[in-house]
């Protein structure tokens, strides 16, 4: 008893684009210049000194503030608000760093 497969040319289209996708994917994608623990280091490298913070809350939403570094703790650390009446301390995580989330600048 034989077994014949019919030759289909669309099985031949799925493969190679399944190939150029990882391809692709695996060759080009972007590395990830921080870990946490540079970031904690650099976190605690300004604490006291004073920056500028800028917060992005969505939606195209970036607040801007003046601050300084006022804790830091193993998951998180506290900044510290001048310029802004209604808050006085803002507590960020390092992971919102990494992501884009809170930008920190030396103030000059």
């Amino acid at each position: 008893m034989t077994i014949t497969l019919a030759y289909k040319p669309w099985h031949t289209i799925a493969f190679l684009c399944l190939n150029i996708f990882f391809l692709v994917n695996t060759c080009s994608m972007r590395k990830v210049n921080n870990s946490i623990d540079n970031v904690k280091d650099l976190i605690q490298n300004l604490q006291g000194k004073s920056l500028k913070i800028s917060v992005n809350k969505g939606r195209k939403r970036i607040v801007r503030y003046v601050g300084s570094i006022l804790e830091t703790y193993p998951q998180v650390f506290v900044l510290k608000i001048d310029n802004d009446k209604f808050l006085d301390k803002l507590s960020c995580s390092y992971s919102d760093v990494i992501c884009g989330d809170i930008k920190l600048g030396v103030k000059e």
